[in-house]
């Protein structure tokens, strides 16, 4: 009988500009062979993996195509995917504006695993695609019974939101067809306009649409989102919306509930607050009211985008509607950092992770931290072996995170996304 524990494998590996130059190359001008050469020379397993995951910068879209290939043939991989990303995030720092490109490699025994691409060229054929569970279950390619699917999304090309069925969001038909099954992922974040992202799928780079994987089979996995913030003061009712804008909690206007909120904060939390100020949309509302203290995890937030002091209309990025519970949050780095450490408190009573994927928002890393590695740091302190044996783990800083609360999945901003991979329990 097979080992599962012992046969499951993960391997990282990243290259910079340092490493190229080092070897007398540049990153403009490297031959793809030398980027998979210093990657494969990293790895603590060799060739061949099941499946693999890849993140890099700008910098090596020159030469994509050709790296893509290249790294397909050295690892022995059927399914690969990837994008481009403002940074990229290694096993144990995070590179912050650096060139770089960074590599999962799995080998997962008893897990099938199942490449796929959405894509589609008109809002009426999104709507068709995400309307139809026969039509989106085919282009996941026949993905019976994932365990988990891993999204890479292009910003320009994919509507990826929509709470409603008529809306046609990508996660509200995943959450349609495979209710319960959790998502994870992240926006790709390489290029801020159209048609300047890749994303990879096995040997071909696409410039749209979205490309994953299904999970299936022998394999625990969990997923840990943490947004980073603590809610305060009390919860409202939406009790009038139009589009983006808040323009009644409880029947009065935003502004002025949320001055009153302001008031009752402590000198420390008003000065916190600046430039610090979210709102959180609460996941299920039906078990509202009566007025209860709701905590971290019970609310997907939002940031607060401004509003018009004279009618009190607040503007959010969401999509509220009459009846939605909301609660204003704070963020900053310590409560970020409190978060995380929290959600990930319970995994330390599990085996050890063998691989992870994390996916951070871009207004994360040292825009949130006073120092360097903020996010990986705690991820390794709570969950590496040791000192000397972190979790392989690769990531990148996306334009919006994908991830699971309460069961149903969400796009995210200014969180921290991340599937932790281990066998399957006998």
């Amino acid at each position: 009988m097979l080992n599962m524990a012992a046969a499951m494998r993960f391997v990282a590996a990243h290259a910079t500009e340092e490493m190229l130059f080092a070897r007398g190359e540049s990153i403009e001008r490297c031959d793809p062979a030398t980027v998979v050469a210093l990657l494969l020379a990293q790895m603590s397993a060799a060739p061949p993996f099941d499946w693999a995951v890849c993140f890099f910068t700008a910098h090596f879209m020159p030469i994509i195509e050709a790296l893509a290939s290249e790294l397909c043939e050295a690892l022995g991989v059927p399914a690969l995917i990837g994008c481009s990303a403002e940074s990229v995030i290694t096993t144990e720092h995070e590179l912050e504006q650096h060139p770089a490109i960074t590599v999962l490699a799995a080998r997962t025994p008893g897990v099938r695993v199942k490449p796929f691409a959405l894509q589609a060229h008109s809002a009426a054929e999104w709507a068709t695609l995400l309307s139809s569970e026969a039509a989106f279950r085919e282009h996941l390619v026949g993905a019976h019974e994932p365990r988990l699917f891993i999204l890479l999304v292009d910003p320009f090309t994919v509507p990826l939101i929509g709470r409603l069925p008529q809306q046609g969001g990508v996660l509200e038909a995943f959450n349609r067809f495979y209710a319960g099954v959790p998502v994870v992922g992240g926006v790709a974040s390489g290029a801020s306009v159209p048609g300047a992202n890749a994303l990879l799928l096995n040997r071909a780079v696409l410039r749209g649409g979205a490309v994953g994987l299904a999970l299936e089979g022998n394999v625990q996995i969990d997923v840990v989102v943490s947004q980073g913030c603590r809610p305060i003061g009390r919860p409202f009712r939406v009790t009038r919306t139009h589009q983006h804008f808040i323009l009644q909690l409880d029947e009065a206007p935003p502004f002025k509930q949320l001055e009153a909120l302001i008031e009752s904060l402590s000198r420390a939390e008003r000065e916190r607050l600046v430039g610090s100020l979210l709102i959180g949309r609460l996941v299920q509302s039906e078990i509202f009211p009566p007025y209860a203290a709701f905590g971290r995890g019970d609310f997907v937030v939002r940031s607060v985008l401004g509003g018009d002091p004279e009618t009190g209309a607040l503007a959010v990025g969401d999509l509220l509607e009459v009846g939605d519970i909301v609660q204003f949050h704070l963020r900053d780095a310590q409560t970020a950092r409190e978060d995380l450490e929290m959600l990930l408190a319970p995994q330390a009573l599990l085996d050890p992770p063998k691989g992870m994927l994390l996916f951070a928002c871009n207004g994360r890393g040292m825009r949130l931290y006073p120092h360097a590695d903020g996010d990986v740091r705690v991820v390794q302190a709570a969950l590496g072996e040791s000192q000397d044996r972190p979790v392989p783990l690769a990531g990148f800083f996306c334009g919006g995170e994908i991830g699971p609360i309460r069961g149903r999945n969400f796009l995210h901003s200014y969180t921290a996304s991340l599937a932790i991979f281990r066998p399957a329990r006998a």
